[in-house]
């Protein structure tokens, strides 16, 4: 399926979302783990997005989608790995190996493994899954795994996170730290 605009991969994502969080919140119950979102430019994780109609977080909103690609993608929507997405909340690292090689087994996969971004400390791990809906249409979407206190600290920073990446979107990919920095203040 060839995929050109925001608003087709958006809504792909709207029509296959229902079933995706459906079938990620079976796993994460039959592992006895929580599920969560990502918080979304200002807005309440659990409110219902307006552009979206689902809880925020669940499916990324067009402006976004279209920042990304143009960032990321060089303009091919057909690259976007996030449109619907979710996050699973581990104690351990453990229960963190556990729900990887479950979600592996469930859907297609690329497990990104666990990424650390150095200058903020963030730290989750991010598998992009091959999710097929009963209707045969088929969408990348994105499954992380975090820890508590991880998801605690990213919901609090994400506001700073919005306004840090809306300040430098368009920043010359050439920029030097000082002026992305400077940029960013």
């Amino acid at each position: 399926l060839a995929i050109n605009s925001a608003e087709e991969i958006q809504n792909l994502s709207k029509r296959l979302n229902p079933e995706f969080q459906e079938q990620v919140a079976k796993l994460a119950d039959d592992l006895d783990v929580d599920q969560s979102f990502n918080p979304v430019a200002g807005k309440k994780t659990g409110d219902i997005d307006i552009e979206t109609g689902f809880p925020v977080g669940e499916v990324k909103n067009k402006a976004r989608m279209i920042e990304k690609v143009d960032e990321k993608y060089n303009g091919d929507f057909s690259q976007l790995t996030d449109g619907i997405r979710t996050r699973i909340v581990v104690e351990t690292p453990t229960e963190e190996i556990m729900v990887a090689k479950r979600i592996a087994e469930k859907f297609p996969s690329v497990d990104g493994e666990r990424i650390l971004m150095n200058k903020s400390g963030y730290l989750d791990r991010k598998l992009n899954v091959q999710f097929t809906g009963k209707n045969g249409e088929t969408v990348i979407g994105e499954i992380g795994i975090i820890t508590r206190p991880m998801l605690d600290g990213a919901q609090k920073a994400h506001p700073i996170y919005e306004a840090f990446r809306k300040a430098n979107f368009g920043l010359s990919p050439t920029a030097t730290p000082i002026q992305i920095r400077m940029e960013g203040l």
